[in-house]
C-alpha cells in the first residue's frame, strides 16, 4: 500500500478535477473565465486519457482486472460530456432581432 502522503495527494488531484467538472458553465461570463475552463477541461481530459492509457497498460501486463478499464472509459466519456455541454452553453449567442422587423 503506498504511503499516505502519496495517497492524499493523489486523492486531492481527483477532487479537483470533481470540482472542476461542477462548476456552473453558465456564471462565467468573462472571456478569461470561459478560456481557463477550457484550459482547464482541457488538462482534465488528458489527465484523464493518460489515467486510462496506464489501466490498459496495466490490464495487459496483469497487473489490473478489466473493470478499471470500463471505469477509467467512463471517466473519460464524463470528461468529453462535460467539455460538450461547456461548448453548448459558453459559446457566443446571435442577437435576438425578432422585434426590429415589426
Amino acid at each position: 500500500m503506498p504511503p499516505v502522503r502519496a495517497r492524499v495527494t493523489e486523492s486531492l488531484k481527483t477532487c479537483l478535477v470533481g470540482l472542476a467538472l461542477v462548476i456552473p458553465y453558465l456564471r462565467l461570463r468573462s472571456r478569461t473565465a470561459k478560456e481557463l475552463g477550457v484550459v482547464g477541461i482541457g488538462i482534465t481530459l488528458i489527465w484523464a486519457v493518460m489515467i486510462g492509457a496506464g489501466s490498459v497498460i496495466g490490464y495487459v501486463q496483469g497487473r489490473q482486472s478489466w473493470p478499471v478499464i470500463a471505469l477509467t472509459s467512463i471517466a473519460i466519456a464524463l470528461v468529453v460530456a462535460n467539455a460538450f455541454v461547456f461548448r453548448k452553453l459558453t459559446k457566443p449567442r446571435p442577437l435576438n432581432d425578432t422585434l426590429s422587423h415589426h
